[in-house]
């Protein structure tokens, strides 16, 4: 983030063998940093993402939501 130096991550793999389930989860906006040190003394990103991928070998997919935090360095 250009805004607050913060790295976040902007994809992931989940894979839960034992469901044979194997998915990419993507933000569908990158920017949905929320910086809300003003008020809470929090930075987080959280948003709309698209999953896809398989389960049991048969394509799959659909929509999340994703909320992360603990990544921004509050100085």
């Amino acid at each position: 983030s250009a805004r607050t130096a913060t790295t976040w991550p902007s994809g992931w793999r989940l894979v839960i063998a034992s469901l044979g389930l194997e998915v990419t989860i993507r933000p569908e906006v990158l920017d949905q940093e929320l910086d809300t040190r003003a008020t809470t003394g929090v930075i987080y990103w959280e948003g709309a993402t698209r999953v896809s991928g398989t389960l049991g070998g048969e394509p799959v997919s659909g929509a999340a939501y994703v909320e992360l935090t603990g990544y921004a360095s509050l100085r």
